[in-house]
């Protein structure tokens, strides 16, 4: 597959983020999340960003063995530099450093001259897939159950004490509880997220032991490397 990666140089962090259950990833290969800038009146038209009021966008053209074969079907790869400069309502403070998929792949540059890319199998492509629809899931059910949690405290806090009738007061109690149990499910489906993601974890290394290329940035001294998983065909 060739590969269009573009850089997004900006202010705001906007990377697009999976979960493993442990750490946080930047998902490259996701659509940027917009930011709220408007667009910055500095930046040239040919370089203004499509997602971002305080980005400039690069893109560079990433070619594999069969270029003729790939069509219109390239694969979209997102790199994020933080720039020096600031925007408004921006106060700079520096990114958190987080691994990235891939992130070793495309250094900055460009292509080596005489180099292509080698030919990735659909297999592969499929476990990644399933390996970023997980985290992604994840990610998302992590930040809702966080919320849900906090509003359960605060109800939890406003109902003793307040000192509203008994009615009011079993209220705030009920309408804790029910944020509780929703938790407790949620942290069940976490679990249940972790082990997809683990799994296609597994597949991309035994595919890699295979002979696929070596997908980086998963962090899997955070979950281990365990025995080869049966692949999901």
């Amino acid at each position: 597959m060739c590969y269009q990666v573009v850089s997004h140089m900006m202010c705001c962090d906007a990377r697009p983020l999976l979960s493993s259950g442990r750490s946080r990833i930047v998902d490259t290969y996701a659509q940027p999340r917009r930011c709220g800038c408007a667009p910055a009146a500095d930046i040239k038209g040919w370089l203004r960003c499509e997602h971002h009021g305080c980005c400039r966008a690069s893109t560079r053209t990433h070619l594999c063995v069969d270029p003729d074969s790939c069509g219109d079907d390239s694969v979209a790869f997102h790199r994020y530099l933080q720039t020096t400069t600031t925007a408004k309502g921006n106060d700079g403070t520096a990114w958190s450093a987080l691994a990235a998929l891939d992130q070793e792949r495309f250094p900055c540059g460009g292509q080596a001259p005489g180099t292509r890319l080698r030919f990735e199998a659909p297999v592969m492509r499929q476990a990644l897939d399933r390996l970023r629809r997980a985290g992604r899931q994840l990610h998302e059910l992590e930040a809702m159950t966080e919320r849900w949690a906090a509003d359960a405290r605060r109800l939890q806090q406003q109902a003793d004490s307040s000192s509203s009738s008994p009615a009011g007061l079993a209220d705030f109690r009920c309408v804790a509880k029910l944020l509780q149990s929703i938790v407790g499910r949620g942290a069940g489906r976490q679990r249940e997220l972790v082990d997809d993601f683990d799994r296609a974890r597994r597949e991309l290394r035994t595919l890699e032991r295979w002979g696929e290329r070596r997908v980086t940035g998963l962090n899997d001294d955070d979950g281990g490397e365990a025995t080869p998983e049966p692949l999901a065909l």
